[in-house]
């Protein structure tokens, strides 16, 4: 028998005020579920025909009876007879249950075997009382939030005296990255193919899928160095797979990284149990505390920017592929191709809730408190999320899944991008991307949060402090320091149609301590471009005192959670400013200048003929260059042949940047080399200053000869 007393309120549906009118059972007695517990009394306005044949609203009172919803020993009454209840908070009495059905399984009480499922004439269930799943699997064991408490308590203990916290893995373009595209089989088995080396640890395995049951083969990358992160993590974190994937996807990627299933043993959580099909929810792991859960992945919004979020950089080996379990997700948008291309996810979805079961006649748990009108099902053995999958629902997205796979089979965009480079005479370059370090910044960063929380535990336990710490607060406070005090600006970067503020990028740089601004007037001390000539990078660089970076600062800065230098990420690598407050802004408040306003407004010269531009920039300067000209650019003929102009589409977006950054360079030397030595420090100073302002006006006098160019033709 269980030693907890359960107490027992009468349902929020009945009409309060009411009176109890009688207390029918004696205290000690052993009550069967339906006895009558008690009377009660209300009162109430019907309509009652009247002699004259009208009919009028008068008061009555009634009398009715509430039952036991549950079975047990009446151990003592919490209300007297002739006492006026408001609503259903007040506990009318406590009884001693043989068993509170704490644990469920497969439709009975896995304590005491009785059947749970059925429901009676009050609408009350026993279903209800314990709907959390504690395992990753939806194998039908399910326990109360009391139980689900305990056995978190238990766990948590656990961790503590192992110095460990629980992380939560994703598995797609977070440490592994997939495809089905048979291309890759094709190139793994031809040593004379430029991307043969590069696939030489490419996993792969069979696996049956689709309604139709056909057989599909993944080829899976692991992160470079995953192996030797997952075995140095493991020492200090308990590690969950929680993915989007199929189970038996899952299974088998966790053959692949864990071979010997020391690292995640059976915590595998896939989307077939997860409850949501576009959400992850951490109460689905841990429904009661979550202060020492990390989590990584490569997406924020499906996670609502959680706080005990790490958003890595995803991981893209095969490039155009993506994520090949997200295709019910909303589609990530990449961020505009520059020196080094990062994706970006797309703006997060609402959480879609699943409504919780109530009833009239309810069973609380002791100290539980219901509100007027909520449910009379206590909260603490009911979560807002139940978790279950809807079966059709899961249907549904199978197919379109499966469909997505054959496509991408069929359709094989890497064998397309690898003979796009064939075709612009690039046949050494390969289509895949090798290079990535996000696990030795990751490995950092979780390491840095394992020791600030058993460091905060240290402490606490010196001052006999009895809260512990908490990766809810930690993390937040370690990422808001890193951006403090930069205010950033975007150029080319959010596409059109989503707000800049509320933008992934921006709510990813915002939990880094930076703030978002739309305008000049804002003062942004970073204007981070995408693009090489727009109004935005002309205005930064004429104001002077903006720092235009490229956008691989930004985001290599959030994956190490360390402000990088700006000085290796300019836009122009000649181009710096002078060594002074960042903070110091003066604006020129020109109302008639509305391009530079908006992102959506910001002007670009992509479809400038950079051929000509080039050639018209280079006699414009020759006066400049002293006849150097022809020896670092030289050039043959004026007129370009067609096979020159095909030759030259992949270079044009390099040749563009030489350009603006070799005339620049030429106009800023002869002022630097005309200068004195033999001025004093002060005036040599003043004098750099006055050098680097007269620079920057040279440069963007240059993009203004050009943006005027453009307006003309």
């Amino acid at each position: 028998m269980s030693e907890r007393l359960t107490p027992i309120r009468l349902p929020n549906t009945l009409n309060y005020p009411i009176e109890i009118a009688k207390c029918l059972v004696p205290g000690g007695t052993y009550v069967k579920r339906h006895t009558p517990l008690l009377l009660y009394r209300f009162f109430t306005k019907v309509k009652e025909d009247q002699e004259d044949g009208t009919e009028e609203y008068v008061d009555r009172e009634f009398i009715e009876q509430f039952e036991c919803p549950v079975e047990g020993k009446l151990v003592e009454w919490e209300v007297e007879n002739d006492e006026q209840l408001e609503n259903n908070l007040k506990v009318v009495a406590k009884l001693h249950e043989p068993c509170t059905h704490e644990v469920h399984y497969g439709g009975l009480c896995a304590i005491c075997g009785e059947n749970i499922t059925s429901q009676d004439y009050m609408g009350y269930s026993d279903m209800t009382r314990a709907n959390i799943s504690m395992t990753h699997d939806t194998g039908g064991l399910t326990v109360s939030l009391d139980e689900a408490s305990r056995i978190e308590e238990q766990n948590v203990s656990r961790l503590r005296k192992e110095r460990r916290l629980s992380l939560i893995v994703d598995l797609d373009q977070t440490i592994i990255h997939a495809t089905v595209d048979p291309t890759v089989g094709e190139w793994m088995s031809d040593p004379s193919n430029v991307n043969y080396h590069l696939l030489k640890d490419v996993r792969s395995f069979y696996l049956q899928e689709g309604y139709r049951t056909y057989s599909s083969c993944y080829y899976i990358k692991l992160r470079p160095g995953l192996q030797e992160f997952l075995t140095r993590i493991s020492s200090m974190y308990e590690l969950h797979i929680y993915t989007m994937g199929t189970k038996a996807y899952a299974k088998e990627i966790a053959k692949i990284i864990d071979p010997e299933g020391k690292v995640f043993q059976d915590r595998v959580l896939s989307r077939d149990d997860s409850g949501s099909l576009t959400q992850k929810s951490l109460q689905r792991l841990f429904p009661c505390d979550t202060s020492m859960v990390v989590i990584i992945d490569d997406r924020g919004d499906i996670w609502d920017w959680n706080p005990n979020l790490i958003k890595v950089v995803p991981f893209e080996f095969f490039v155009g592929i993506g994520d090949i379990n997200s295709n019910f997700l909303a589609k990530p948008t990449p961020l505009p191709e520059q020196e080094n291309t990062s994706p970006v996810e797309t703006p997060h979805e609402q959480t879609e809730s699943v409504d919780v079961n109530t009833n009239q006649d309810a069973v609380l748990p002791e100290s539980s408190a219901s509100l007027p009108g909520s449910s009379t099902i206590p909260e603490r053995t009911l979560l807002k999320e139940t978790f279950l999958q809807d079966k059709q629902a899961l249907d549904e997205q199978n197919k379109e899944r499966f469909t997505a796979l054959q496509l991408q089979k069929s359709e094989r965009p890497l064998a397309k991008q690898q003979n796009a480079l064939l075709e612009e005479d690039e046949p050494d370059h390969s289509v895949l991307h090798g290079g990535d370090k996000e696990l030795l910044h990751l490995e950092r960063v979780l390491t840095r949060i394992h020791q600030a929380y058993y460091d905060e535990e240290s402490n606490n336990e010196k001052e006999a402090n009895k809260v512990h710490a908490n990766v809810e607060r930690i993390i937040p406070s370690m990422k808001s320091k890193v951006l403090k005090g930069c205010r950033i600006l975007f150029s080319g970067v959010i596409p059109l149609g989503i707000d800049v503020v509320t933008s992934d990028i921006a709510r990813w740089a915002t939990s880094f301590g930076a703030q978002i601004v739309v305008d000049f007037d804002q003062s942004p001390t970073h204007l981070i471009a995408a693009k090489i000539r727009t109004e935005k990078v002309k205005t930064a660089i004429t104001l002077g005192n903006v720092r235009v970076v490229k956008l691989n600062w930004l985001t290599e800065s959030l994956s190490m959670w360390e402000r990088l230098p700006e000085s290796n990420y300019l836009l122009y690598p000649s181009y710096d400013l002078p060594d002074r407050a960042l903070s110091d802004h003066y604006y020129s408040s020109d109302s008639n200048d509305e391009q530079r306003t908006y992102e959506i407004n910001d002007r670009e010269l992509d479809d400038i003929d950079w051929n000509e531009a080039d050639r018209d920039v280079e006699d414009a300067l020759g006066d400049l260059s002293e006849g150097d000209d022809n020896e670092e650019n030289p050039r043959e003929s004026d007129e370009a042949t067609p096979a020159d102009n095909e030759s030259g589409s992949k270079k044009r977006k390099t040749d563009k940047d030489d350009s603006l950054s070799k005339a620049y360079d030429e106009k800023r030397k002869k002022p630097n080399e005309a200068r004195s030595t033999k001025e004093s420090s002060n005036q040599g100073q003043q004098g750099s200053n006055e050098n680097d302002l007269e620079g920057l006006q040279d440069l963007a006098e240059l993009m203004e000869e050009e943006l005027s160019r453009k307006e003309m033709s």
